[in-house]
């Protein structure tokens, strides 16, 4: 079965609206990890982010959780997978309740 293909289009209008380039993303992913004590990724760059944005590739758990903390934003908001909240460098479930 083919997984569907579909373009993240919040993901990239947040970089956007920030005036970043894929390869600022990169480094606030990279900058993200170091100032919380994350695992650095390996070999992330501008083209990882451009196919995450055209919906090539999807971001692993660990990418988008740095993804969070780069842009400063819960994972739902960037479009991307998961229930993922920056908050403190530590991976969070946000629960609702109901």
């Amino acid at each position: 079965m083919v997984a569907e293909r579909y373009s993240n289009n919040r993901l990239r209008f947040e970089r956007r609206q920030r005036g970043w380039t894929q390869v600022d993303v990169v480094e606030r992913m990279y900058r993200a990890a170091a100032v919380h004590r994350l695992t650095m990724p390996k070999g992330l760059d501008a083209s990882y982010i451009s196919r995450y944005e055209r919906g090539v590739n999807e971001p692993s758990p660990h990418h988008v959780h740095l993804l969070c903390l780069a842009f400063d934003m819960p994972s739902n908001l960037l479009g991307l997978p998961g229930d993922v909240m920056p908050d403190g460098g530590t991976m969070t479930c946000n629960r609702r309740s109901r």
